[in-house]
């Protein structure tokens, strides 16, 4: 039996580095049981990605801001990431788990989408 989670979240890009697609298809496996979970490790991967682009895994805004300038990521792109940092006081630590209820489905389907985006730049 399927979940309608893992069911709404998209397939993942084929552009994700393999390293990067293997966490997203964990948080895939395990949104319907632990949707933090699925949450920290899209975050995680999104970091990863961002690094694997030029970024310094430092500080969000200025990998950001690089990569709008380097990658020519559109400002909807900027601003999603903007939104993974905003999620919970603590989620701009890549791989943390959140003790707020900000990872819902609808959270965790934004956060797959917004990495499948990325790969594209």
């Amino acid at each position: 039996m399927s979940s309608p989670l893992h069911n709404s979240a998209p397939l993942p890009n084929a552009r994700l580095p393999k390293e990067i697609k293997d966490v997203y298809e964990e948080a895939q496996k395990v949104a319907v049981y632990s949707p933090r979970s699925a949450a920290a490790l899209l975050r995680l991967a999104i970091r990863d990605l961002i690094i694997q682009m030029g970024g310094k895994g430092k500080n969000l805004d200025f990998d950001v801001a690089d990569l709008i300038v380097t990658r020519g990521i559109p400002q909807e792109i900027a601003s999603g990431l903007q939104y993974v940092k905003l999620i919970g006081d603590n989620a701009e630590i890549p791989g943390k788990i959140c003790d707020e209820d900000n990872d819902n489905a609808s959270v965790i389907v934004k956060l797959f989408s917004l990495l499948n985006l990325l790969a594209n730049y």
